[in-house]
Order: C-alpha cells, then sequence, then structure tokens
C-alpha cells in the first residue's frame, strides 16, 4: 500500500519499450518471507529500523498474524553488518525492541534468530583451529576455503563490508557454514573458536545476494585515507577509488541479486564531479536509477557534505524515466522534508523532474543534470566544447606558498615588475616578483589582482625546488602561456562561477586558473559568455558543486562566436572600482580627492562620490542584463532563463548589496558603507603620512626597501611633472606609473545623475570616446588639479607614527590627521569635516570629534588594517602591551636598522619623562582638590598612568634590547617571517606570524 509510504516516488509512465524490459527484469516475490534486506554498513540500526515497519505491512497485507511477523522478520528478512562492535549491537537492539513492541515474548523464544553481526577480524587462533577441526583428506578444500577466508578477513575492522568473498567460495558457503556450525557450534561463545565461526557467519553474508540493499555508506577522500585503506581501494576498485562511498555503492551492486533493488544516502558529488565520470558511466550504462533526491547543502543538520538519497534497480534500463526531486532551492534542515513531500504529490510543483540515463549521456562527462530540458540538451549536442577553441588550463602550482608567493604590498616595488609580455623581458628584466593568479573571492570581470611569484631568472628557485630524495615539489606547466593575455577564474568559489579580464604580465596557477586564445580579441567576447547567467546555467548541469576545475569549463558548449562589445564596458568599470581602493596595486588616489568628486566639505564630497558609486552600480547592472540578454537569445533560451541580475550579484565593492549582502536593510547598508568608507580614507591619511601616497601626486609612491632614497623619490615627482607641462603628451603617457595607461579616469563614465538629472543609467561614453580620454589621462593632469583644491602635506621623517590615546605628541596619528584633513579641504571647513568622520565611528556621547578619531586610531585602526590586507600589514604595530602606554605605527618599506633606536630616543624615552612629569603634577593636584570628586578623578589618572609607566619602563629595556641587534628585514621573506624578528615588541604577533 503505497499510501503507507509517505516518501514513496511513483514510477513516472514508461514507453512501451522500457516496459517490456523491466517486465523481463521484473520477479514477483510471492512470499514475504523471501525478501532479503541488507544493510552492509548498518551503524545502529536507523535504516534496518524502518526497513521493519514496511516488511511489517507486506506481512499484514498477506494475512499473517500480527505476532507472528515480528520473529520472522528477524529471522528470513533482515541483514547487518558492521565494523564496530557497539553499532551493530544498538543496531541489534534497536531491532529486537521494535520486534518486542508487537510481540512481548519474543524475548524468551528459543528459536530466535537475528542476522546483525559486527564484523570481526581474523586472529591466528583461527588458523590453528582450522587444522584442529578439519583434519583428513575429506576437509582439504574446506581448509583451503577457510584458511582463504582467514586471510581476506585479517584486516576486516579496516574494510569491512568491501570484501568480497571469491565466486568459488561463495558457491559453497552454505556447505561450509552448515559443517562448522556441525563441527564448532556446541562450543561456548567465549571460546577463541567462537571467532572462527563469526568468520564464517559474516562471510556467509558477503557471499550472499539480497533483494533489497540499502545503506549510508561510509564517506573518506583520499586525504582521509591511511595506505591500507588507498592500497585495497587501488587493487579492488581502481575506477572508483578517490572515496570510500564510490566504493561501497559498486561494491553493494554485487550484493544485490539481478533486477534487485537498492538505495543510498551519499554526498552528491559522484553526480558531476570529472573524478567520479567512471562511477556515473558505471551507474548509467549498468544500472537503472529509479529515483534520486538532491538535498540543498545544509538538508540535514550537522551534515558537513552536501547529500542525495538515490534508489537503483541492479539491471540496465537506458530509456527508463526515474523521478528526480531538486531541493537546492529551499535552504535550511526544516525545509528538505516538506518540500520532498509537496514534490511527490504534486509533480507540477517545479521541482520534481523525470530523466533517464539516455538523458545524461547527451552532456560532456554524464554529469545527471536530470532538471535540464530537451532545448539544453540540444546545445550540449550541437555545440562546439570550449576546449576546441580556446585553452582553458592551470598554471604554476609552487609546492609552497608562503616561500614563493606573496601578496604584492610586502615586497619591494624596486624589486616587481608589472608589465613583462614574455618570459624573455621577465628574465631580463632583473626583476624577482611577477603577478600571480590565486583565484581570491567572488568576483567578475576584473580584479583580484593581489599576488606576486617569485620568477627571478625565469623561476630558477622553483624549478629547483625539490625535497631531500631529489623530488620536483613544484609545477612550473604551460609555460608559454605565462604573462599572456588570458581570462581567469577562481578554482573553488564561495559562491558562483566568475571570470575576470588579465591583461600581460601575468601567472596562472591551479587555483586561478586561465584561458587563453591564439586570437586574443576574441577573449573579451568569450569573458561575456562565460560571465552570463547562460553561462552559469550551463555550468550547473556540469557541476552542482562550486569547485570549477578546468575539465568543467573546457566542456561548456559554444554555439557561435559572440562579436559583442559590452564586456569592454563592464571590464572597465569593474577596473575602475577595483582600482579605487588601495590594496590595488594601480590605485591612484582616495575618490574623495579626485577632482571630478571634490567639493569643499566632505559630506558633499561623499555624497557625490556615492551617487557615483550609485549610478556605477546601475550601469553595470543594466550592461551585465544587456549582455545576459544577447547570449540567452543566441542559445534560444528565452522561455527558460531570465536576463535579470540582483544587485548582490554585482560584484562592485563600492556596492554595499554584493560588499556586505546579508539581510541589512538598506539604511543599514549605507551606514556600514559610509563608515568603511571614512576608515578607508583614515588608511589613505596614513599612507600619505608615511610617504606611500602624496596627496597632490596619484598612484604609489614609496614602497621600496629601508627608506632608502626616501627623499629622492618621494621628491623625483615633483620634477617628473615639471617635465611633463614642457614635453607634450606623448612623453607624458611614459610617465604615467605603472599599469595606470589602462586604467580609465572616473569622469570616463557618464552617469545618471551626475551632470544631468535627465540623463539615463546608460549613458556611458562610448568604448571610442573612453579609449581617446584614456590616452589623454596622466599623472600629471590628475595631479596639477589636484594642486588647485589641496594644500601641502609633508610625509613623517622617518615613517614612524605614533598612535596614542592621549595627546603626548604633536606629530602622532590623530593629529596629523587633523593636518591632512586642513590640506585636503579648505581649512575652514576643518570642524565640519572632522565632524562628519567622526560621525562615523561610532562617537561616544559628548565626545569631541578629534577625541573620537584619536579613539578610533588607537583602538581599531590597526584591526582594520590587519583586515583589509589580509594579516600582512604595512604599518606595523609596535606596542608596549595592554596599558597602551606607548604605541606607534612604522611603514614596512622604511624600516630600517636605526628605526628601533630613533623611536627610542625621539618618542619613548621622552614619553617616559611626561608621564613622570604627569604623575608628580597629578599628586599636587590631589593634595589641592577641594572636592572628594576631584581627588577620585585624579587619583583615578594617576593610578592609570602609573601602570602605564611599569609598562613603558618594561617596553624600554625591551626596545633597547632588539635596537642594540640593528635588525635589518629582506622583504623578499614576507611580512610573516619579518613580523616574527620583534619578539613581543609588536602586537598581534601571533594573529600575523601564526606563532
Amino acid at each position: 500500500d503505497n499510501q503507507k509510504m509517505e516518501y514513496y516516488i511513483e514510477p513516472a509512465e514508461q514507453t512501451p519499450e522500457v516496459r517490456h524490459v523491466g517486465a523481463k527484469n521484473f520477479s514477483p516475490l510471492r512470499n514475504p518471507e523471501d525478501i532479503t534486506f541488507f544493510d552492509p554498513a548498518c551503524g545502529s540500526g536507523h535504516i534496518l529500523v524502518e526497513a521493519y515497519d514496511i516488511l511489517k505491512e507486506i506481512y499484514l497485507e498477506r494475512g499473517y498474524r500480527t505476532r507472528d511477523i515480528p520473529k520472522l522478520i528477524l529471522a528470513k528478512n533482515l541483514y547487518g553488518l558492521d565494523i564496530c562492535d557497539r553499532a551493530a549491537q544498538l543496531a541489534g537492539f534497536a531491532v529486537l525492541m521494535k520486534a518486542r513492541a508487537d510481540d512481548r515474548k519474543i524475548l524468551q523464544a528459543d528459536d530466535l534468530k537475528m542476522h546483525i553481526h559486527a564484523i570481526q577480524a581474523s586472529r591466528p587462533s583461527d588458523l590453528r583451529n582450522i587444522d584442529l577441526f578439519f583434519k583428513g583428506d575429506e576437509f582439504q578444500t574446506m581448509r583451503e576455503d577457510l584458511r582463504t577466508l582467514a586471510d581476506l578477513f585479517e584486516n576486516a575492522k579496516t574494510f569491512g563490508s568491501l570484501i568480497t568473498i571469491p565466486e568459488p567460495i561463495a558457491r559453497r558457503m552454505p556447505d561450509i557454514a552448515q559443517t562448522v556450525e556441525d563441527k564448532i557450534g556446541k562450543w561456548v561463545a567465549e571460546s577463541d573458536v567462537h571467532n572462527l565461526r563469526a568468520l564464517v557467519a559474516q562471510a556467509a553474508l558477503l557471499a550472499k545476494k539480497f533483494d533489497c540493499v540499502v545503506t549510508n555508506p561510509p564517506y573518506m577522500g583520499g586525504k582521509g585515507m591511511n595506505p591500507l585503506v588507498k592500497g585495497f581501494l587501488k587493487d579492488h576498485f581502481t575506477d572508483v577509488k578517490s572515496d570510500l562511498f564510490s566504493a561501497f555503492i559498486v561494491r553493494n551492486t554485487d550484493l544485490t541479486k539481478q533486477g534487485g533493488q537498492l538505495g543510498f544516502m551519499s554526498p552528491f558529488v559522484w553526480m558531476f564531479i570529472s573524478s567520479y565520470e567512471k562511477l556515473r558511466n558505471f551507474l548509467i550504462d549498468q544500472k537503472t536509477i529509479t529515483s534520486l533526491i538532491q538535498l540543498e547543502y545544509s538538508g540535514f543538520d550537522g551534515a558537513t557534505v552536501p547529500i542525495c538519497t538515490f534508489t537503483l534497480e541492479n539491471t540496465p534500463n537506458p530509456n527508463f524515466k526515474g523521478g528526480y526531486i531538486r531541493l537546492s532551492d529551499f535552504r535550511g534542515a526544516e525545509n528538505q522534508a516538506p518540500r520532498t513531500l509537496e514534490a511527490i504529490q504534486n509533480p507540477a510543483c517545479g521541482w520534481f523532474f523525470h530523466a533517464s540515463a539516455a538523458d545524461f549521456k547527451k552532456i560532456p562527462g554524464s554529469p545527471i543534470a536530470y532538471w535540464v530540458s530537451d532545448n539544453v540538451r540540444k546545445i550540449f549536442v550541437k555545440g562546439i566544447e570550449l576546449s576546441k577553441t580556446y585553452k582553458p588550463i592551470q598554471g604554476l602550482i609552487t609546492g609552497d606558498t608562503e616561500r614563493f608567493a606573496k601578496v604584492w604590498h610586502e615586497v619591494s616595488r624596486s624589486q616587481t615588475s608589472l608589465n613583462a609580455v614574455s618570459e624573455h623581458e621577465a628574465e631580463t628584466s632583473n626583476k624577482k616578483w611577477f603577478p600571480y593568479n590565486k583565484g581570491g573571492s567572488y568576483r567578475k570581470w576584473y580584479g583580484n589582482n593581489e599576488f606576486l611569484v617569485n620568477w627571478a631568472n625565469n623561476g630558477l628557485d622553483l624549478k629547483n625546488f625539490k625535497d631531500r630524495n631529489g623530488k620536483l615539489l613544484s609545477r612550473p606547466q604551460n609555460e608559454a602561456t605565462y604573462f599572456k593575455e588570458g581570462l581567469t577564474w577562481t578554482a573553488i568559489s564561495s559562491r558562483y562561477f566568475a571570470v575576470r579580464y588579465c591583461s600581460e604580465g601575468t601567472i596562472g596557477s591551479n587555483a586561478g586558473m586561465m584561458i587563453f586564445s591564439d586570437n586574443a580579441s576574441e577573449l573579451k567576447p568569450l569573458l561575456g559568455l562565460l560571465n552570463s547567467s547562460l553561462a552559469t546555467y550551463l555550468m550547473s548541469c556540469l557541476s552542482q558543486t562550486l569547485n570549477f576545475d578546468q575539465g568543467i569549463i573546457s566542456k561548456i558548449p559554444i554555439l557561435k562566436k559572440s562579436t559583442s562589445s559590452v564586456s569592454n564596458r563592464l571590464i572597465s568599470i569593474g577596473k575602475i572600482d577595483w582600482d579605487a581602493y588601495e590594496t590595488s596595486w594601480d590605485f591612484a588616489i582616495s575618490p574623495h580627492l579626485h577632482p571630478d568628486h571634490h567639493l569643499p566639505t566632505l559630506n558633499a564630497t561623499y555624497e557625490k562620490v556615492r551617487a557615483y558609486w550609485r549610478a556605477m552600480t546601475l550601469e553595470m547592472q543594466r550592461l551585465e542584463e544587456e549582455n545576459n540578454r544577447i547570449f540567452i537569445d543566441a542559445y534560444g533560451l528565452q522561455d527558460e532563463l531570465t536576463p535579470d541580475v540582483p544587485l548582490s550579484e554585482i560584484t562592485l565593492s563600492c556596492n554595499p548589496h554584493y560588499r556586505y549582502g546579508g539581510n541589512k536593510t538598506e539604511a543599514e547598508l549605507e551606514t556600514q558603507l559610509l563608515t568603511d568608507t571614512m576608515e578607508e580614507l583614515i588608511s589613505y591619511a596614513i599612507g600619505c603620512m608615511m610617504g606611500r601616497y602624496r596627496l597632490d601626486c596619484p598612484g604609489l609612491i614609496y614602497a621600496h626597501s629601508g627608506n632608502k632614497d626616501f627623499e629622492e623619490i618621494y621628491h623625483r615627482k615633483d620634477a617628473e611633472d615639471a617635465k611633463k607641462e614642457d614635453k607634450g603628451a606623448a612623453r607624458q603617457e611614459k610617465e604615467i606609473p605603472l599599469r595606470e595607461a589602462e586604467n580609465p579616469p572616473l569622469r570616463s563614465l557618464r552617469l545618471c545623475g551626475e551632470n544631468n538629472s535627465s540623463e539615463k543609467t546608460e549613458n556611458l561614453t562610448a568604448e571610442t570616446q573612453s579609449t581617446q580620454r584614456n590616452k589623454n589621462y596622466s599623472a600629471s593632469r590628475l595631479c596639477g588639479e589636484n594642486k588647485n583644491l589641496c594644500g601641502e602635506f609633508k610625509p613623517d621623517e622617518d615613517g614612524i607614527l605614533p598612535l596614542m590615546d592621549m595627546p603626548w605628541f604633536a606629530d602622532d596619528a590623530a593629529s596629523r590627521f587633523v593636518e591632512f584633513m586642513k590640506a585636503a579641504w579648505p581649512p575652514e571647513n576643518l570642524a565640519e569635516n572632522l565632524k562628519f568622520v567622526s560621525a562615523a565611528l561610532a562617537p561616544k556621547q559628548g565626545e569631541d570629534p578629534t577625541d573620537t578619531i584619536r579613539r578610533y586610531l588607537s583602538t581599531s585602526f590597526f584591526k582594520d588594517h590587519l583586515k583589509t590586507y589580509k594579516k600582512r600589514p604595512i604599518y606595523w604595530l609596535f606596542s608596549s602591551g595592554k596599558q597602551k602606554a606607548f604605541e606607534c605605527l612604522v611603514y614596512l618599506h622604511r624600516y630600517n636598522e636605526s628605526t628601533l633606536s630613533r623611536m627610542r630616543s625621539l618618542y619613548v624615552t621622552p614619553l617616559q619623562g611626561n608621564i613622570r612629569s604627569r604623575i608628580e603634577f597629578l599628586e599636587h593636584e590631589i593634595s589641592a582638590a577641594t572636592s572628594a570628586a576631584d581627588q577620585r578623578k585624579f587619583r583615578k589618572e594617576q593610578e592609570t598612568l602609573k601602570k602605564k609607566q611599569t609598562e613603558l619602563s618594561a617596553f624600554d629595556d625591551q626596545l633597547r634590547n632588539f635596537s642594540d641587534m640593528r635588525i635589518t628585514l629582506d622583504l623578499d621573506d614576507g611580512v610573516k617571517v619579518n613580523y616574527g624578528k620583534f619578539g613581543n615588541l609588536l602586537a598581534e604577533t601571533k594573529a600575523i606570524t601564526g606563532e
């Protein structure tokens, strides 16, 4: 009675041909006592308990008395094995309690039989007992069989039900079992003879063929396997050796009768990933998938892997239409069961599908893409696989990322080449560090340019990176593609598939794979396809995981090459956004100081910048939807796909819907964006204080090593500007900082609301106009315009910037930020501008704006800096300790062996005197105070200062010791190594070094 099985999926109406094949394979079971049900990895018996209930209903339908049924089920129907003794005991107990609920006297039965066992490993005593009990020629074959079984079960606690009984022995197992029982059945269970008896009993189970085999097999990938398991799978399950569950699936088909039924709960990776293609082909070609439910990623509470449940018929029927339920759109364990029942009761719900093995074979790799329409299958049949026209490949694998790859800001800019166009140019540049694609976060069109790799001397160090046995640990593959223009994507994504344009000068990796073309002009149109909703859908047909290896990308069908230029404009917008943040090596200037946005007050400036960002986001959304429409129409899927793109998928950092996500309201998103933007402005100001940037000149100014030639390099920009005014545009273009010529100016976008409120968001300048304006864009132009708007702001003399919670120094970070704001905006608006900044930094009630900014700098700036710079800070926080008696930032690129002695002589020693004087002053104030409240106030401050005094004295001792060492840094070692050279002088050492 199917009504009593609410999760039963009714088979679809089949063609006469399919019904004919099914009829040949179908053998009706007239007697329920003949049904055999086996769980070969039964655990504590959940599946066996469910099977008991179903078998009970079958018996009742056949007219059996309720009190007779339990004993029959236990003796004739249910079988279970597990490698864990305790689990098998629990399974037996659970089933027995079900039986006792129907027959309270069952525990008193003398002839009660059960077939739920814990698999036992063979012992040395088994061989002795074989020779002892089975002597003589008449038992020669049996002795050999038993010895073979003893060998097979030597590691039974490891291999479990994967152990296969050889066919000749399997045929003789009934006789072997009976003979063993006759010979040693009378021996007590506690004796070592009983183990031999157990071996034979479990061998009999593993030699048997069952009507139904249902299990939740163990999940273990290759990384978790010990050498014993790896070797066993390699020898016995070669095609499915990558995971235990896949080996169990194949093994369980051997345990099932021809035409029998199987059921599994397993990770659903086998449905899509290329490493499971042989398993898919085995199931598609030799078995029949009758039903499958694909659960959402968090479909089970506590499950650490995405799961599916499916049933098989142990015979092929390639055109059989199985029933499939897709729950991937219903998040949370609480939604899985209700949505499954809804689909079963209403197959027209929209997440119930029918598909056959023949359907799966139409898509390369035969993924179990059951939801795909016939139109989409035709696209895969007609289309040319991407790899036939383009070259998706893996790049350089270093073998030791921390050693050979660095975040770009860690190393000296003088040792970095960002625009080599060939291996020869890279080698002759005498540079060490080159751009290296390592994937990164979910971002389309442009960006994630964050890492550099050591490719000095054509990768000499990498090519000689070997273990002690001489084995090469790195893999410098596909070198002919290094430094070529291409497309890149993140191999393992946190969200969706996203592809980015990559200009010349970069090396790909296995995490940031790349696509190349013999005709580079085809790359950007291809980018449009790959970032379209069409490609996302086609990718979902090939793989439902977030692992996008080049094998999957290779199979995307290309119907015809696109000539659309939409992607060019999308790349430009993406680049403008990426380069607007100082984590880009092409960062030029804070957007708030750009001539197109800079207004007399910061409030007005921010509003203009925010309007620009909003318009840019909407323009990208419009262009992405246009791009989607182009490809949906080209592939004829207008009835299946929509071009719409939600704001959360517009991957611009200036777009709070993408940047923060979640369920925040518009007001919350705007508040968070304002806060982060003001923190970024403060970070830029710190950069100007350190000499990394200049208010009056765009781009990275100083990022060399050891403060070497700082004055010359910093002021060289002034001389360059003077030359540019005389040399003309051609010379100007050569003077642009590295890669800046590729960066279209912010003003190259004419966006909604910026100049004419009646303009629509589609009013981007034409590509040709944008290109021309890029040619006219130069560092001197931007610099010149900013000189008219900004005052002079000088860098710190030595790259040491006090970060104090009290104004002990005139040149501390808070004081210098006030100077920065005076220089960046008209001095008469200083108070208003400081108030605007502080309002975004969660000010305390009644707190002065300068105090709010000082508190942020002292308590939160470095935490934000660590997050922004991926725990590889460029401004290092020297700290006396918890009392914050003294803290300062030191610019990594300006540190040298004299920095610590200057820190001590210019700041720490004078501060000790100031604190001592303040303590003495407070002692006088306490004595002179006329009220108890004033006394408490002065005494509290004095106690705080005494704690700081003690802390500062200890810090001074350490600082003196380290300054005497005259420590130098090798920036090529990276921040993680260098940061650990200063003991307890630095804050957050563990977070940065891991030690």
